[in-house]
């Protein structure tokens, strides 16, 4: 509060005593409470002036509008308190990026990145208002909790809110199957090397709703053909993306493609990061047939585990063998292993088909003598089979013992995310269109090596045809079709959009409301897992979150993002 001392006074200077004093908040007839008098004591509103014409009062911090009435004079004036002392102290104690010496300029023009370095130098873990501006960086600040504004990376703006964990949000979603489990649980598998996730949907999915940011959705026919919306943008769906990349990948820089039926856009990003295993436990099952055999596990600074498995086999009767399985979905992994002489071959079977027998011997297959020697063996797609490594000994060795060195196995995992959300699409024109059996060239928006599929759609099932039946139970009969396609191919997950504010009968034969009905009872049913985006942003003004009713904004689809993050991480 700053204390105000004034005189009111006539035209030739003359005081006016006890006068009688309003405070006003400025442009309002609206009388300030909470006023002190200059001891501190609590002081009504009006209040007199002093005998001597003085008028002394304290207020919050503000712009107001002061009258003072006396007799027929009637006078207003403009007045503004600010108490500097609290000031300097709130910026010695918790600055902001805009206080000297920072200086940033929040004005969603200039570039901001090296006041936040500097800001960033000297405060931390600390949350940090924004005052509703939005910053020009090369990259989020991470080392405060930003709240209140936005930052612009890429020419994109992104809501602070996904970067404020000080600020939790319950999430909203139903367990019925363990699918998301089972999502994170292969995102964090390196045995899984393709992890490929397809978003499927409407233009929430799609991404519509960034003004002015968001990519062309013409020309379109609600197939894949349609354009696509870029990575960069806020959707809920690229904030996901961006989030699995920074969370699953350790940071890999994204690979960005789009659909090749597409004419434009960023729909698939594609993370790589690489992996190397010891084959001892864990996932691995070692196993000795026979007589004869040993396993030694020795130091190898030189390899890429700092360890190297001697599978030993002394049988000269060739009946013994080592096996070293584990479970893997993908297409290929490189074998790490050490040369010495004559070594043991193996036999690599792939769901219990044999792909072949290679050799580990010295001056064989180009094969020279040491360790990190390498072999990448390829083959077609597999989900969650077996691949086994099983030693062979030759005919021809008639003596000693050979070995099989085994020093690791590199996996290349990748984490692939497509947003195959179309505009204008319903449970009926989705399956119709884009998926197996459609009549397009386009191919199908889930293959055979897509083995996670978010699902919301719903919102344009709503509206009235001529060419239909209306009501929900024909969404229910549609959404059912639609899971009948997709539950045989990949591990389905069910999702519900937000609501909308106009749910005129005219326009609409049933609410979202009853779509976020339907689609629960059928993962209750189907045991699939839902995530209810329809509760986790359902507030008193939609206008807050959307910008047309329906379409979430920024903020709309941050609050998105975050409730599947948050269910994910959940489960």
């Amino acid at each position: 509060m700053e204390l105000k001392n004034f005189f009111a006074q006539d035209d030739a200077g003359n005081a006016l005593p006890n006068a009688t004093c309003y405070l006003y908040k400025r442009g309002t007839e609206t009388l300030v409470t909470g006023l002190k008098n200059a001891t501190g004591g609590n002081l009504a509103n009006p209040f007199p002036a002093a005998g001597d014409g003085r008028v002394e009062f304290a207020a919050a911090d503000g712009l107001y509008d002061l009258r003072v009435v006396s007799g027929a004079r009637d006078n207003r004036i403009h007045i503004q308190c600010l108490d500097v002392s609290n000031t300097i102290a709130r910026v010695l104690a918790e600055p902001i990026p805009k206080d000297a010496p920072f200086n940033a300029r929040g004005d969603g023009v200039t570039d901001d990145t090296a006041a936040f370095a500097a800001f960033e130098l000297v405060n931390k873990a600390r949350r940090v208002d924004l005052g509703g501006a939005v910053y020009v960086v090369a990259a989020v600040p991470s080392k405060n909790a930003y709240v209140n504004g936005a930052f612009k990376v890429g020419g994109f703006t992104q809501a602070v809110t996904m970067n404020d964990p000080l600020s939790p949000q319950q999430p909203r979603f139903h367990k019925n199957g363990g699918q998301l489990a089972a999502l994170k649980n292969s995102l964090t598998n390196p045995l899984e090397q393709l992890t490929s996730i397809v978003i499927i949907g409407d233009s929430i999915v799609w991404g519509s709703g960034n003004a002015g940011e968001q990519a062309p959705t013409d020309p379109r026919n609600g197939t894949l053909a349609d354009p696509r919306d870029y990575f960069g943008t806020p959707s809920w769906v690229n904030q996901v993306k961006r989030y699995i990349g920074a969370n699953y990948a350790a940071g890999a820089l994204p690979v960005l493609t789009n659909w090749p039926a597409s004419p434009s856009g960023e729909s698939i990003v594609e993370y790589s990061v690489v992996r190397d295993l010891f084959p001892r436990g864990g996932s691995f099952t070692t196993k000795s047939v026979g007589v004869s055999l040993s396993i030694t596990d020795v130091a190898n600074l030189s390899g890429i585990t700092g360890f190297q498995r001697q599978l030993s086999d002394g049988n000269l009767a060739q009946t013994s063998y080592h096996s070293i399985s584990f479970p893997f979905t993908g297409t290929s992994f490189t074998l790490y292993f050490g040369v010495s002489g004559d070594g043991l071959d193996y036999e690599l079977f792939v769901d219990g088909i044999t792909l072949g027998v290679y050799t580990t011997s010295e001056g064989e297959d180009g094969l020279t003598f040491g360790n990190n020697r390498t072999r990448t063996h390829t083959f077609s797609y597999i989900r969650n089979k077996q691949v086994e490594l099983r030693t062979k000994r030759r005919v021809s060795q008639t003596s000693g013992t050979k070995i099989f060195r085994v020093e690791g196995i590199r996996v290349n995992k990748k984490i692939r995310i497509s947003n195959q959300g179309i505009n204008g699409a319903s449970t009926r024109t989705y399956k119709a269109n884009n998926l197996p059996g459609n009549p397009y060239a386009h191919g199908s928006a889930v293959g055979p090596q897509d083995n996670y599929v978010l699902c919301q759609l719903g919102t344009n099932d709503r509206i009235k045809s001529a060419l239909f039946p209306q009501g929900v139970n024909e969404f229910s009969a549609n959404l059912s079709a639609l899971l009948d396609v997709l539950q045989p191919m990949t591990s389905v997950i069910l999702m519900c959009a937000n609501p909308a504010t106009n749910e005129s009968s005219d326009v609409y034969s049933f609410t979202m409301q009853d779509v976020r009905g339907e689609i629960y009872r059928q993962a209750r049913t189907r045991s699939l897992d839902m995530i209810d985006n329809y509760t986790a942003l359902s507030i008193a003004d939609m206008s807050l979150i959307t910008n047309d009713g329906l379409h979430p904004n920024p903020l709309g689809y941050t609050l998105m993002a975050r409730n599947v993050i948050n269910s994910l991480e959940s489960s």
